[in-house]
């Protein structure tokens, strides 16, 4: 497996960390999604009524499952380490099944994002699990999405990943951005389960904003 660089991302009590992910999922996960396209999403299991986003095509993705498995096996605790948890580094995570309809499908689905489509805030479950996303295609730049004029003069230029908590130090909502565009297309962030977050809409590309998710739990 190629080198991946994690970069660690602290907020309050328990941060994040974004890394590059490797050329053999990513190679998997193209695959299954011209599969997809191809058939116009023919036969693919939806995933709406498990998700909050205001999305229209969204499915199970399981098949990525045991590729992305072998790979948190490596990755989950040195998120530990750099959590200063070193604990939980001898815990084995693995992704969850679904709570619902099938019991043995891995939970991971995939979003096929449109323009104006978006995901209110929200968080994943188990909330004592990590939840992961990471970025197929994104068919936007943010300087291009910032020079739309509703944009013009706003300190957030959309669209933008948003992670929003609190702290014992402030009496309102903390947020933390990520500016991600096509520059993130091969990068993956993962995440406590209990971290709400959301994704505001793009409005400059007809092309799908591609990105697969999915939870983990530690194992027994």
């Amino acid at each position: 497996m190629e080198k991946i660089v994690l970069n660690y991302n602290p907020l309050y009590s328990l941060g994040f960390v974004s890394c590059n992910v490797p050329s053999d999922i990513m190679s998997i996960t193209k695959k299954e999604i011209d599969l997809i396209l191809s058939s116009k999403f023919k036969d693919q299991v939806p995933y709406n009524n498990n998700l909050a986003g205001s999305i229209e095509h969204e499915y199970s993705f399981p098949n990525v499952a045991p590729i992305l498995n072998q790979f948190f096996d490596k990755i989950i605790p040195e998120y530990w380490r750099l959590q200063n948890k070193p604990e939980h580094a001898e815990k084995k995570y693995t992704i969850s099944v679904q709570n619902r309809h099938n019991k043995n499908t891995p939970d991971v689905w995939i979003n096929f994002q449109k323009k104006h489509e978006f995901n209110p805030l929200h968080h994943h479950n188990p909330p004592s699990g990590l939840s992961f996303v990471y970025w197929v295609n994104i068919p936007y730049k943010i300087e291009e999405e910032s020079k739309l004029p509703h944009f013009k003069g706003n300190t957030v230029k959309n669209p933008v990943f948003t992670f929003v908590y609190t702290t014992p130090q402030h009496s309102y909502l903390q947020k933390y951005n990520i500016n991600v565009d096509s520059t993130f297309e091969g990068q993956m962030i993962i995440f406590p389960s209990w971290l709400e977050h959301m994704v505001t809409p793009f409005y400059t590309s007809d092309d799908y904003r591609i990105s697969v998710s999915g939870n983990l739990i530690p194992q027994e």
